[in-house]
């Protein structure tokens, strides 16, 4: 009779740590955020600095942006919350999070489209004045 009491305790136990076992497996899963950076007139912006830095530990991942504007960054571990940085001269860098829905489920990619804004420095007018020099006789 003790021996199925065991039985049955060690089947309980088994049976949670199947019921918990998916979830930790998906939290350490990889995942991959993909997507494109496009100028505010829906150009490809090439060779921008893509980062990706994870929420809970802080661990970032970079990336640059191909001829079509197209960037993927991979974690092994994923953790599904992330803040995105784009960076590229002549634009203003745009900043954003990025989380994983409920209802996502097994999707291991995320989806993350930016476009970024020109940051042109502007001058003040400059007025330039010159006299013609007096050829020498």
């Amino acid at each position: 009779m003790t021996s199925r009491r065991c039985s049955a305790g060690a089947c309980a136990a088994l049976a949670s740590a199947v019921c918990v076992l998916p979830a930790a497996v998906r939290a350490q899963s990889a995942e991959i955020i993909r997507g494109r950076v496009t100028d505010d007139s829906s150009r490809a912006v090439v060779g921008a600095t893509v980062i990706a830095t994870r929420s809970p530990d802080r661990a970032s991942e970079r990336s640059k942006t191909d001829s079509l504007g197209r960037f993927a960054v991979r974690f092994s571990q994923g953790a599904g919350d992330y803040l995105i940085t784009v960076q590229a001269p002549g634009y203003r860098s745009v900043r954003r999070r990025v989380q994983r829905q409920p209802a996502d489920g097994t999707a291991r990619d995320l989806v993350a489209d930016f476009v970024v804004a020109s940051d042109v420095a502007r001058l003040a007018a400059v007025r330039v004045e010159a006299t013609r020099p007096q050829r020498a006789t």
